[in-house]
């Protein structure tokens, strides 16, 4: 406990200090906002009078240096007392103290910081040297005030651990999160840790985790998001045997030749391929749920008998695939395997195959019957030599089957270039705004809810 604490301590002291260095440099430099091709000014880079007399830059200048100069000052305290409290017998107080200067750092840089920006980043002005590190020290605040708070509390309350049910550690906008809670913490720790979700995983995180996964015996579900293949076999380390929920960037062959994840129910892969599905389907027989976000084909294939029968995935009923890049005849052997599935959700490009509205019509009446929620976009490039035999493929998803029997309504835009069509509402939250020259419907449509789960 006691070398933990120095640690944390130092950790937490040092962040602060970073952010006090951060502030002090932002406050000296004459860039807070810098004019194109001209000079800077700083938040100290003119004198002000004693009267602003009205004046709303000038109040608005002193009122950013009061707060920088407060978050400075809070910030420099801070980091004292985390270090003081690390060596030295201290009363209860003291860290109360210490958490309410990282406080006061992080709320009084980030009100300093933005008024600054409302008065110099404007009028042509962009955003300078010395606006950018005062940014820069309000984030080191934060992860200070954080880190200090949530590692302090289960340092100082150690039974709190025996109450985690779920832990969400990321390195996403936080370098070294979770090397720095893994240096504290090992999670076998956490007797009762169900879900754990790990995302933007670095080399020396995998090394720490390989020793610690396989001592969870609770955890049901698990969430990695790994961008370094040093670190892939991170996922062989999980206690696969009592695992319900996995979601992961890659799914590992000599993984899955394991009989310990046939218990999995759910399962999140960011990246797939055809001619393992096969494979996929003989070791987690009992998945429900199957959402690959790019499935593609490790080689050319010249025949599609990689896909059998004899592994069918007689318990999924949700499948979603992001990105399907190949021709339709892949599909239609892939969903041979898939004879319960009653809710399909596909996105789809290149490869014309895919518009073809007899041919899923088809595929649904025969190897499809429980099907009753199907969402879909199919876009191709057409470069302008075949347009109308593509608005009447797309007309095909308008018949009677698609509208009275099932009520899969669709748009189709199309441009000079592509085309587009997909159901309505629209199921995805990104959409890129292309100028298309044509938009039809089968019905009208208010295109006001079409997007309405588009974010980016």
């Amino acid at each position: 406990m006691v070398s933990k604490r120095l640690i944390f301590g130092v950790a937490a002291g040092g962040l602060l200090l970073i952010a006090f260095i951060f502030y002090v440099v932002a406050q000296a430099d004459e860039s807070y906002g810098v004019l194109r091709g001209g000079r800077g000014a700083g938040l100290w880079s003119g004198t002000l009078p004693g009267n602003c007399q009205g004046d709303d830059d000038c109040h608005k200048v002193k009122a950013a240096r009061a707060f920088f100069v407060m978050a400075t000052i809070a910030a420099f305290i801070g980091a004292l007392l985390l270090l003081y409290i690390v060596f030295r017998p201290h009363p209860k107080v003291m860290h109360y103290a210490a958490i309410a200067m990282a406080l006061v750092s992080f709320l009084f840089g980030l009100i300093g910081w933005a008024i600054g920006m409302s008065v110099f980043v404007r009028d042509g002005r962009t955003m300078g040297a010395a606006s950018a590190l005062g940014l820069i020290g309000w984030i080191f605040s934060l992860i200070a005030l954080t880190f200090d708070r949530f590692c302090t509390t289960i340092l100082l309350n150690p039974e709190i651990k025996q109450h985690i049910y779920s832990l969400n550690l990321s390195n996403k906008d936080a370098c070294g999160q979770i090397e720095l809670f893994l240096t504290f913490f090992s999670l076998n720790e956490f007797s009762n840790l169900r879900s754990l979700s790990l995302i933007d995983l670095q080399e020396d995180d995998g090394i720490l985790l390989k020793s610690m996964l396989p001592l969870i015996p609770q955890l049901r579900y698990c969430h990695l998001v790994i961008f370094d293949d040093k670190i892939n076999d991170v996922t062989s380390a999980l206690p696969m045997s009592q695992l319900r929920t996995l979601s992961v960037s890659k799914l590992e062959f000599d993984l899955m030749s394991t009989n310990q994840i046939s218990s999995i129910t759910k399962l999140t892969v960011n990246y797939y391929y055809c001619n393992q599905l096969n494979y996929l389907f003989k070791y987690m027989p009992m998945l429900k749920y199957l959402h690959i976000v790019k499935l593609n084909l490790n080689k050319p294939m010249n025949n599609i008998s990689y896909i059998t029968n004899d592994n069918c995935a007689v318990y999924l009923k949700e499948l979603i695939i992001d990105d399907f890049q190949h021709q339709f005849v892949y599909f239609q052997m892939l969903v041979k395997q898939t004879p319960n599935l009653k809710s399909l959700i596909i996105s789809a490009s290149i490869h014309k195959s895919m518009i073809d509205a007899n041919a899923w019509e088809n595929l649904i009446k025969s190897s499809l019957p429980y099907l009753n929620n199907f969402m879909f976009k199919f876009e191709i490039y057409h470069g302008g030599q075949e347009h109308n035999d593509i608005i009447n493929m797309f007309k095909q998803f308008q018949s009677d089957f698609w509208q009275i029997q099932h009520h899969w309504d669709t748009v189709y835009v199309l441009d000079i270039n592509f085309a587009l069509i997909f159901t309505t509402p629209y199921y995805s939250n990104i959409y890129e705004l292309i100028w298309y020259t044509d938009s039809y419907s089968n019905k009208p449509v208010n295109y006001f809810n079409v997007h309405d789960k588009v974010t980016n």
